[in-house]
């Protein structure tokens, strides 16, 4: 299914679309591999008064957050396994691999909500300790047994050993990909974590320095591409604000 309002443009239509901000809601996202662009684009947001400018750094520890994981479990769910890109030895068990990250994730999102990262996903997987802190928490919290116990049912039908390790790998390395440091996919609620909510209702800017390294920057941007347009995809009727997306990896 198309996104009709998020799309990849060519460099060159950058600034007039940023001189229509003020006269439409509009959000822009550009890709770029170094700080200088970073700068460079933030003062050209400043000469179009775009009002809502969010700058995420790869390149430092105390980069501003972004969680590719809000939404509801469904959302959530669809991001994580595009983001993932499942390998080719994987394909035969690529509907276990998908029923199993859901079913991790609608527990985790009935216990944190939009909390969840990808390091609570990780933990579910590694460690049983923790798989059971949370039972007993949405237990404590009334969630039904009969609805904890199917999710459970599918877990053990759908978990592998090599769906387990191949999930174990890929999310130990996305999360300390370096040289982001784990820090990046964390989650506050404050003005250092990126609101995709306002964002895709209000426009303004999104300028994310990926870093020189090729995998850090095909994460990052799957990351954002796809996090953006499922959540369009889940409430179509309220994010309107066209988005526009650009490799500026040449600046």
């Amino acid at each position: 299914m198309a996104v009709s309002y998020l799309k990849y443009e060519e460099p060159q239509g950058l600034t007039f679309n940023l001189s229509r901000y003020k006269l439409e809601r509009l959000g822009v996202v550009c890709f770029v591999k170094n700080e200088n662009a970073l700068d460079l684009l933030n003062n050209l947001c400043k000469v179009y008064h775009v009002s809502n400018v969010f700058m995420l750094n790869a390149g430092l520890g105390n980069t501003g957050r972004f969680n590719p994981l809000l939404g509801s479990h469904n959302t959530a769910s669809d991001t994580l396994c595009e983001i993932l890109q499942h390998p080719v030895n994987l394909n035969k068990d690529l509907l276990n691999t998908t029923r199993l990250i859901e079913a991790y994730m609608l527990l985790l999102k009935m216990n944190f909500n939009n909390c969840v990262t990808i390091k609570h996903v990780r933990q579910m997987i590694i460690d049983r300790d923790y798989c059971r802190f949370i039972i007993q928490s949405l237990s404590n919290k009334g969630i039904s047994n009969e609805i904890i116990s199917k999710l459970l049912n599918i877990v053990a039908i759908t978990e592998t050993m090599e769906i387990r390790d191949y999930l174990d790998r890929s999310l130990k390395s996305i999360d300390n990909l370096t040289p982001l440091k784990g820090h990046l996919f964390e989650h506050n609620f404050s003005q250092h974590t990126f609101n995709t909510y306002d964002f895709l209702q209000e426009g303004g800017a999104l300028i994310v320095n990926t870093g020189a390294q090729k995998e850090t920057s095909d994460i990052l941007e799957r990351s954002i591409v796809f996090h953006l347009k499922n959540l369009i995809l889940e409430k179509p009727m309220i994010y309107k604000a066209p988005t526009q997306i650009y490799d500026l990896y040449d600046l």
